[in-house]
């Protein structure tokens, strides 16, 4: 019911838009190849890949080796080494890129949760900023995820048509 051509930049808070429907998406994907600003942030950003056709591929989350019936005991370890509930983060960034104006250095901390991890796109330039070789700076994070977080995208910019898609991962 909304006409999108009233605005310039829509921000898509983490959640689903399912209710949106076929005519919805098509309706976002015209904005967007027209000329729209879409942010998306967190698991919004799922949406977006699937529905607006974007090149935004994630990791599979840690899994468990066990062998026989696991350890009833050990199930909240194990769920700890599958999860981020929230750390201190270092992300390297791109000082010439448009999202740095303003930033100083080339480095910024960045607060995470949840276990959501994006591959690399193929094109690098879609990937201004990334989370360093050593990311974890504090707070917990088990070693298995801290090495799915290591170099990954932060932030990932995608062309469509004359509008741009700004995800913002975490």
């Amino acid at each position: 019911r909304v006409d999108l051509n009233d605005y310039t930049i829509i921000i898509l808070p983490g959640g689903s838009y399912d209710d949106l429907g076929k005519q919805g998406i098509e309706k976002f994907t015209n904005w967007v190849k027209n000329g729209g600003n879409l942010i998306a942030y967190k698991n919004a950003n799922a949406w977006v890949s699937e529905n607006l056709k974007l090149d935004i591929q994630f990791k599979a989350n840690v899994k468990i080796e066990t062998e026989g019936i696991p350890n009833f005991a050990s199930r909240r370890e194990d769920a700890n080494i599958q999860a981020v509930s929230g750390a201190i983060f270092e992300v390297n960034f791109d000082p010439s890129h448009p999202l740095a104006y303003g930033l100083q250095g080339n480095t910024l901390p960045v607060f995470k949760s949840g276990s959501s991890v994006a591959e690399l796109p193929k094109n690098n330039y879609n990937s201004p900023f990334r989370y360093s070789d050593s990311p974890l700076k504090s707070g917990y994070c088990s070693v298995e995820n801290v090495e799915r977080i290591k170099n990954a995208p932060f932030i990932l910019t995608n062309r469509l048509g004359r509008g741009v898609v700004i995800s913002i991962l975490d």
